[in-house]
This record gives C-alpha cells, sequence and structure tokens, in this order.
C-alpha cells in the first residue's frame, strides 16, 4: 500500500478539470484485470483501496459514491452558497479470463444500474438509493441468468458517511500554520482521501499549486502544512472520502468488491 501524502502543482488546465470533476463521474470500462483495480473512486484508484484485502478471484468492483457539500461558489461575479447531497454509483465486471464481460443484472435497493459499455455499468443518475448508519442494504447481482452465477444481499450496513469536524464553510485558514482536518469516525485498515483543491485562485506570485492532499488511514484525523510554493491563496474546497469495503462472495468461489465512498466537502478561504 502507498501512503502517498504530497502537494503537486498541475499546470494543464484539463488536469485540473479532471480533478474537479473526478466525483461526480461513472468510471470509463477498463480492459483487463489491471484495469479493475486501476477502476477510479473519488481520485483514488480500486486497487489502493483494497491494498489490506485479497482481491484473487475478483471479477467485479460496485461503488457508492455520497457527496455532501457545503461550498461557495462563484456566479456572475458573487459568491454563492450551495448545500446538497448527491450519491452516485458505477461498477465493472470482467469474467473468469479477466476480460471484461457484462453481466445480467445490478439493483441496489430497487435502483437499477444501465449498462454504459462492456462490462461497466452506472446508475443513470445522482439521486442513488443507499442507506447508511443502521439500516440495511439489499444488494441483486446476476452475473448470469442462471442460478450458481447469481446473489441477494438484503444485509450490507454502510457506517456513517463522512463529515469534517472541525471546519466551516467560510473559514479562513493561514497557509504558512499547520492544518488539520478531522472528521467523524476512524476504521482501523481502511482509508481516507483528504485535501485541499484550490477552484478559485489569486494567483499570488510564490503560491504555484493548486491541490494539497493524499491518501492516509482513516484515523479520523491529519495535520499538515503548507508552504507558500506549494498552493496558491484562494477559495479551496477541504475534502474528507472516508472508504469501507464489503466482499461479496458469489457461490461460483470469484468474489465482488462493494466500495462505499462517502465524501464531507466545505469551500475554505486559503490566506496568508
Amino acid at each position: 500500500m502507498k501512503n502517498i501524502f504530497a502537494i503537486s502543482s498541475l499546470v494543464i488546465v484539463t488536469v485540473v478539470i479532471v480533478l474537479l470533476q473526478s466525483c461526480s463521474a461513472p468510471s470509463e470500462a477498463i480492459h483487463g484485470y489491471k484495469g479493475l483495480l486501476a477502476m477510479d473512486v473519488g481520485g483514488v484508484s480500486a486497487g489502493d483501496i483494497l491494498a489490506n484485502y485479497d482481491t484473487t478471484g475478483a471479477i467485479g468492483i460496485i461503488t457508492i459514491h455520497r457527496i455532501n457539500r457545503s461550498s461557495l461558489d462563484s456566479s456572475g461575479g458573487s459568491l454563492t452558497t450551495y448545500d446538497g447531497t448527491v450519491v452516485y454509483g458505477d461498477a465493472l465486471f470482467v469474467d473468469g479470463t479477466r476480460t471484461p464481460a457484462d453481466i445480467s443484472d445490478l439493483t441496489i435497493n430497487a435502483g437499477e444500474f444501465a449498462h454504459i459499455g462492456l462490462g461497466s455499468y452506472a446508475y443513470p443518475t445522482n439521486d442513488l438509493d443507499a442507506y447508511y448508519n443502521s439500516t440495511y442494504n439489499k444488494i441483486r447481482l446476476i452475473l448470469r441468468p442462471d442460478t450458481t452465477s447469481s446473489a441477494v444481499f438484503d444485509s450490507v450496513q454502510f457506517e456513517s458517511p463522512a463529515a469534517i469536524t472541525n471546519l466551516t464553510r467560510g473559514q479562513s485558514i493561514a497557509r504558512h500554520d499547520s492544518i488539520t482536518l478531522t472528521w467523524n469516525g476512524s476504521t482501523y485498515g481502511e482509508y481516507a482521501r483528504i485535501g485541499f483543491l484550490v477552484r478559485y485562485p489569486t494567483y499570488d506570485t510564490s503560491g504555484v499549486g493548486y491541490w494539497a492532499g493524499g491518501f492516509v488511514p482513516n484515523s479520523g484525523g491529519k495535520t499538515f502544512k503548507l508552504s507558500s510554493a506549494e498552493i496558491h491563496l484562494g477559495l479551496a474546497d477541504a475534502s474528507v472520502c472516508k472508504y469501507q469495503v464489503h466482499v461479496v462472495n458469489l457461490p461460483n468461489s470469484k468474489k465482488v468488491f462493494l466500495i462505499s465512498a462517502t465524501e464531507s466537502i466545505y469551500s475554505v478561504y486559503i490566506v496568508n
């Protein structure tokens, strides 16, 4: 498992756009088993998220991504507030030869996933019905139209959604100070993606980066320090995305991984 916690500069505009969109679009189907583990889940590869799991026999990955935003956005030269939650899902499947393969059906809590490409599926809207805390989720997976390749699980529970606990919308954070992000719930062996994405930079003469953050153990908190050479001043999204993994064991000795990604986003100001 690579524990990456680095700050990088984004010099290509398209890369910035990918970062902004990485939490809002289904993953594309990628060929082969390595592609299965390379599936993007909220900006992190499935392979990194599953680093502590035995992926032998894996023929599919299903993701459910819940994003709660408390943000400030630029509209017509003025800032507007936004509060809202979206939940979307996507999935990739391969066959026994690790080649992308279609399935017969994937339904989560009566929400049927749509076929978007060979071995690739997505829930068609951003309002997938997913339950958290003590409520159970029901998952129906039919790989082939026969009983030996079908599975129904009605007792899958997801933990409380991620929530940043030490920031408020519009808060100012000094770039030269140590920055701490804390969030609810810590789970041993699981991971979180945390960081700051500057969406409306002031382009000060020293700041050069747009993103600071990394992929860390889900310990409930992380402290790190920025410098003027590493990130622009400006309006930024502070985010924490927690990952929770369920293993779906199939009757044919294969397995599918279900990954719950819950993300909390607050808009803050990076200042001197």
